[in-house]
């Protein structure tokens, strides 16, 4: 079960890369989730439910972080897998770059 989570994970990334849309692209902020955003308190700005017909669900959130904070990091898109009776099974998120930046070195604060 984890190898399929993981091989949705990294087409979930891949299909983002590709849909990057903008010139933006994404890039993985490891142990990082949307509990942690919502603890960190950033700004929670949309989200979207996403089923399967067996019952997995996918979350996806797009979260900013408050003007007063904001940096060079002020989008983060987390994406939650949970199973058919919403058992978190992974997550994952992920930062905007923006056309001209470069990655961080560490994740947003």
């Amino acid at each position: 079960m984890r190898g399929i989570l993981t091989v949705v994970l990294l087409l979930a990334a891949g299909a983002a890369r590709a849909q990057g849309g903008a010139g933006l692209d994404w890039w993985p902020l490891p142990g990082l989730n949307s509990a942690k955003m919502l603890e960190d308190k950033w700004d929670l700005v949309s989200s979207s439910g996403h089923s399967w017909p067996d019952g997995r669900q996918a979350i996806v959130t797009f979260w900013r972080k408050p003007a007063e904070g904001a940096q060079r990091l002020d989008i983060v898109r987390c994406i939650d897998f949970f199973d058919a009776d919403f058992g978190a099974l992974a997550g994952i998120c992920q930062a905007v770059l923006v056309p001209g930046q470069s990655a961080p070195e560490q994740q947003p604060e």
